[in-house]
């Protein structure tokens, strides 16, 4: 090899060795970058770990306390509940009283007749038998209706159902006639049957007060069908309606057991009926209702996955029918 070729040859690595090192430059520099990104990523990495342990936090935080208000919402609705039995037991009191005293005038009345005439002592027995049974089967409705327990679910029959309520409203409202109409074959339904009660005893009172100082009749009967047919039913009448609680088209479409509570008072307007059920709105004078009865219905009924359906004409009476679902057995 001759001096011209090591020179070309020496050129020829210089050169590489400018190359080599021009690539260094070139890879350090593309390291520092990808350096600093990753280390600007992992700082937003901690950055955005930091916030969502935060928003983790403050989750966990809105929860317990949206758990808390859930609770207190039940135990006020509970609470809600109670009053209204109590106060449905204030308004029946003076009537209760006037009940019992009958039967006692009946039965102070034949002791003393035995004490006068004892050849007539078994009649006056059999009397004094009715009359104290007459106290015992209404202090034992008062009892049942009274008892406060809470969403206790057993298997209901509503026809024997109805029986009971109409046992227990006959005495206290006088002055209106109840009539009432079993259906056959009805299949049962899962609900606390106190809470039930409760409700159509409300319905009740709530049709004897619209029908004071009328000759009014209260028309109780069970039956079995879809919501969707009651409302078409109404419809049909040219009635207008309202439900309790809104539900989807399959909801309204399922099989339910339902209780009406029908009158031929003067019925509700039309304008009133949307508001029928919200909390504190009532139609009553000031002084005779809390506007909590229909509500406290809503919730209890509702508990049980059911509805209340309202329909009604201007002139020609309301009629409530309280639908609960089917239990399958």
């Amino acid at each position: 090899m001759d001096k011209a070729e090591i020179a070309a040859l020496y050129a020829r690595i210089e050169a590489l060795e400018q190359d080599k090192a021009s690539l260094l430059d070139e890879l350090e520099g593309t390291y520092l970058h990808l350096e600093e990104q990753l280390t600007t990523f992992e700082r937003e990495r901690d950055i955005a770990y930091q916030e969502l342990r935060e928003r983790n936090h403050e989750l966990e935080v809105r929860l317990e306390e949206l758990e808390k208000a859930h609770l207190k919402l039940q135990e006020a609705q509970q609470m809600l509940i109670r009053s209204e039995r109590l106060a449905a037991m204030g308004e029946m009191a003076a009537a209760i009283v006037h009940e019992i005293r009958n039967p006692l005038t009946v039965i102070i009345a034949r002791v003393q007749l035995m004490r006068m005439q004892p050849d007539l002592a078994e009649r006056n027995l059999k009397i004094l038998e009715e009359s104290s049974e007459y106290l015992r089967s209404l202090t034992e409705n008062v009892l049942r209706f009274s008892r406060n327990q809470r969403g206790e679910a057993s298997h209901v029959n509503m026809n024997h159902l109805l029986v009971d309520v109409e046992e227990f409203v006959k005495p206290i409202v006088r002055d209106i006639v109840i009539e009432l109409e079993v259906a056959e074959d009805l299949p049962q339904v899962l609900v606390d049957g106190r809470q039930i009660e409760q409700v159509l005893v409300n319905l009740i009172m709530n049709a004897g007060d619209a029908m004071e100082g009328i000759s009014g009749t209260v028309w109780l009967n069970a039956g079995r069908a879809t919501i969707q047919s009651a409302i078409e039913q109404a419809d049909a009448r040219g009635q207008a309606h309202t439900l309790a609680v809104e539900m989807d088209a399959e909801a309204l479409g399922r099989d339910y057991v339902f209780a009406e509570v029908r009158d031929n008072g003067p019925g509700i307007s039309e304008s009133h009926m949307s508001q029928l059920f919200e909390a504190f709105f009532t139609t009553k004078e000031e002084g005779k209702g809390t506007g909590l009865g229909l509500s406290i219905a809503r919730t209890i009924v509702g508990e049980w996955d059911g509805n209340v359906l309202l329909t009604s004409s201007e002139g020609e009476g309301a009629c409530f029918r309280v639908f609960l679902p089917v239990t399958s057995v």
